[in-house]
Protein backbone atom coordinates (compact mmCIF):
# COMPACT_ATOMS: atom_id res chain seq x y z
CA UNK A 1 0.00 0.00 0.00
CA UNK A 2 2.76 2.42 0.80
CA UNK A 3 4.11 2.10 -2.78
CA UNK A 4 0.78 2.36 -4.44
CA UNK A 5 0.49 5.36 -2.06
CA UNK A 6 4.12 6.91 -3.63
CA UNK A 7 2.99 6.32 -7.16
CA UNK A 8 -0.33 7.57 -7.07
CA UNK A 9 1.22 10.93 -5.16
CA UNK A 10 4.32 11.05 -7.22
CA UNK A 11 1.66 10.69 -10.53
CA UNK A 12 -0.82 13.60 -8.67
CA UNK A 13 2.27 15.92 -8.52
CA UNK A 14 3.07 15.71 -12.10
CA UNK A 15 -0.50 16.61 -13.07
CA UNK A 16 -0.38 19.39 -11.02
CA UNK A 17 2.78 20.94 -11.80
CA UNK A 18 3.75 19.71 -15.54
CA UNK A 19 0.09 18.74 -17.11
CA UNK A 20 -1.50 22.44 -15.37
CA UNK A 21 0.59 24.96 -15.66
CA UNK A 22 -1.81 27.76 -14.48
CA UNK A 23 -1.62 25.56 -11.51
CA UNK A 24 1.21 26.69 -9.57
CA UNK A 25 0.75 30.83 -10.53
CA UNK A 26 -3.36 30.21 -9.57
CA UNK A 27 -1.92 28.95 -6.29
CA UNK A 28 0.28 31.89 -5.41
CA UNK A 29 -2.40 34.28 -5.71
CA UNK A 30 -4.85 32.53 -4.17
CA UNK A 31 -2.56 32.27 -1.14
CA UNK A 32 -1.76 36.25 -1.62
CA UNK A 33 -5.63 36.91 -1.55
CA UNK A 34 -6.20 34.58 1.23
CA UNK A 35 -5.39 37.20 3.77
CA UNK A 36 -7.41 39.95 2.31
CA UNK A 37 -10.58 38.09 1.27
CA UNK A 38 -10.80 35.61 4.02
CA UNK A 39 -11.97 32.90 1.42
CA UNK A 40 -10.98 31.39 -1.45
CA UNK A 41 -12.29 28.42 -3.45
CA UNK A 42 -10.59 25.88 -6.16
CA UNK A 43 -12.52 24.24 -8.82
CA UNK A 44 -10.76 21.33 -10.32
CA UNK A 45 -12.44 19.55 -13.74
CA UNK A 46 -11.47 17.94 -16.96
CA UNK A 47 -11.32 20.40 -20.17
CA UNK A 48 -12.56 18.92 -22.98
CA UNK A 49 -11.47 22.06 -24.71
CA UNK A 50 -8.03 21.50 -23.26
CA UNK A 51 -7.91 17.45 -22.85
CA UNK A 52 -7.01 17.68 -19.24
CA UNK A 53 -7.99 18.40 -15.67
CA UNK A 54 -7.58 22.17 -14.78
CA UNK A 55 -7.69 23.52 -11.57
CA UNK A 56 -9.54 27.36 -11.82
CA UNK A 57 -9.10 29.76 -8.51
CA UNK A 58 -12.63 31.53 -8.10
CA UNK A 59 -12.97 34.70 -6.67
CA UNK A 60 -15.18 34.86 -3.64
CA UNK A 61 -16.84 37.89 -5.48
CA UNK A 62 -17.23 35.12 -8.65
CA UNK A 63 -19.15 32.82 -6.31
CA UNK A 64 -22.13 33.09 -5.06
CA UNK A 65 -24.19 30.76 -2.65
CA UNK A 66 -27.22 31.65 -0.21
CA UNK A 67 -25.80 33.47 3.20
CA UNK A 68 -26.24 30.46 5.79
CA UNK A 69 -24.78 28.09 3.57
CA UNK A 70 -23.01 26.21 5.82
CA UNK A 71 -21.06 23.14 3.56
CA UNK A 72 -21.05 22.86 0.19
CA UNK A 73 -21.77 19.34 -0.62
CA UNK A 74 -25.66 20.24 1.24
CA UNK A 75 -25.85 23.24 -0.75
CA UNK A 76 -29.21 23.28 -3.07
CA UNK A 77 -27.83 26.14 -4.84
CA UNK A 78 -24.37 27.42 -5.84
CA UNK A 79 -23.75 29.69 -8.55
CA UNK A 80 -20.05 30.77 -10.72
CA UNK A 81 -19.92 34.17 -12.04
CA UNK A 82 -17.54 33.38 -15.51
CA UNK A 83 -16.52 35.32 -18.30
CA UNK A 84 -16.61 34.66 -22.07
CA UNK A 85 -14.67 36.87 -25.48
CA UNK A 86 -16.90 36.83 -28.18
CA UNK A 87 -15.20 34.01 -29.60
CA UNK A 88 -15.15 31.89 -26.92
CA UNK A 89 -19.01 31.84 -27.29
CA UNK A 90 -18.99 31.20 -31.09
CA UNK A 91 -16.49 28.67 -30.74
CA UNK A 92 -18.69 27.12 -27.47
CA UNK A 93 -22.02 27.26 -29.87
CA UNK A 94 -20.24 25.69 -32.72
CA UNK A 95 -19.08 22.84 -30.91
CA UNK A 96 -22.24 22.34 -29.91
CA UNK A 97 -21.26 22.89 -25.66
CA UNK A 98 -24.25 25.19 -25.84
CA UNK A 99 -27.07 25.91 -27.63
CA UNK A 100 -26.85 28.22 -30.33
CA UNK A 101 -28.82 31.39 -29.99
CA UNK A 102 -28.61 35.06 -30.75
CA UNK A 103 -27.36 36.88 -27.58
CA UNK A 104 -26.92 40.09 -29.21
CA UNK A 105 -23.42 40.85 -28.86
CA UNK A 106 -21.99 43.31 -30.69
CA UNK A 107 -19.19 42.31 -33.01
CA UNK A 108 -17.77 45.92 -33.84
CA UNK A 109 -13.99 46.46 -33.58
CA UNK A 110 -14.13 48.34 -30.19
CA UNK A 111 -15.82 46.06 -28.54
CA UNK A 112 -14.47 42.64 -29.95
CA UNK A 113 -12.34 42.12 -26.60
CA UNK A 114 -15.07 42.81 -24.49
CA UNK A 115 -15.87 39.73 -22.06
CA UNK A 116 -19.09 38.37 -21.55
CA UNK A 117 -21.07 37.70 -18.08
CA UNK A 118 -22.03 34.01 -17.43
CA UNK A 119 -23.28 32.07 -15.02
CA UNK A 120 -22.58 28.43 -14.03
CA UNK A 121 -25.53 27.37 -11.49
CA UNK A 122 -25.79 23.70 -9.81
CA UNK A 123 -28.69 23.71 -8.49
CA UNK A 124 -31.88 21.32 -7.81
CA UNK A 125 -34.30 21.14 -11.25
CA UNK A 126 -37.80 19.24 -11.24
CA UNK A 127 -37.48 19.45 -15.34
CA UNK A 128 -39.31 15.65 -15.15
CA UNK A 129 -42.14 16.58 -13.21
CA UNK A 130 -41.97 13.69 -10.84
CA UNK A 131 -42.06 16.15 -7.07
CA UNK A 132 -38.28 15.32 -6.95
CA UNK A 133 -35.63 17.89 -7.63
CA UNK A 134 -32.83 16.82 -9.36
CA UNK A 135 -29.00 18.13 -9.12
CA UNK A 136 -28.16 20.22 -12.78
CA UNK A 137 -25.96 22.48 -13.86
CA UNK A 138 -27.41 25.65 -15.91
CA UNK A 139 -25.29 27.97 -17.90
CA UNK A 140 -27.02 31.27 -18.60
CA UNK A 141 -26.27 34.45 -20.22
CA UNK A 142 -26.45 37.57 -17.52
CA UNK A 143 -27.35 40.06 -20.14
CA UNK A 144 -29.62 38.14 -22.58
CA UNK A 145 -31.26 35.77 -19.81
CA UNK A 146 -31.04 33.19 -22.44
CA UNK A 147 -30.24 29.42 -20.86
CA UNK A 148 -27.25 27.84 -23.16
CA UNK A 149 -27.18 24.65 -21.44
CA UNK A 150 -28.68 22.21 -18.98
CA UNK A 151 -25.99 19.26 -17.95
CA UNK A 152 -27.38 16.35 -15.76
CA UNK A 153 -25.36 16.52 -12.69
CA UNK A 154 -26.01 12.80 -11.65
CA UNK A 155 -25.75 9.42 -13.93
CA UNK A 156 -27.75 6.16 -13.01
CA UNK A 157 -25.30 4.86 -10.45
CA UNK A 158 -25.95 7.67 -8.28
CA UNK A 159 -29.89 7.59 -7.72
CA UNK A 160 -30.74 5.44 -4.18
CA UNK A 161 -34.35 4.01 -4.60
CA UNK A 162 -36.18 2.03 -2.24
CA UNK A 163 -39.68 0.83 -3.16
CA UNK A 164 -39.52 1.95 -6.88
CA UNK A 165 -39.20 5.48 -5.17
CA UNK A 166 -36.09 7.93 -5.44
CA UNK A 167 -35.01 8.46 -1.71
CA UNK A 168 -32.00 10.24 -2.89
CA UNK A 169 -29.57 11.26 -5.86
CA UNK A 170 -25.90 11.99 -5.11
CA UNK A 171 -24.38 14.80 -7.73
CA UNK A 172 -21.79 13.12 -9.76
CA UNK A 173 -20.81 17.11 -10.18
CA UNK A 174 -19.02 17.21 -7.32
CA UNK A 175 -16.97 14.06 -8.00
CA UNK A 176 -16.11 16.13 -11.38
CA UNK A 177 -15.67 19.67 -9.74
CA UNK A 178 -14.19 19.44 -6.55
CA UNK A 179 -15.15 22.81 -4.81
Amino acid sequence: KDAQARRVAAYMNYQLLEEQPEWESDMDRLLLALPIEGCELKKSYFSPDLGRNVSDWIRPVDFIVHNVTRNLATCPRMTHRLWFYPQEIIEKQRSEVWREVNLNISQTETEEDIQQEFYEQHCLLDLDEDDYKEPYCVTAHVKSEEVLRIRASYDADSIEESKGKIIKIKRTEYLQNKW
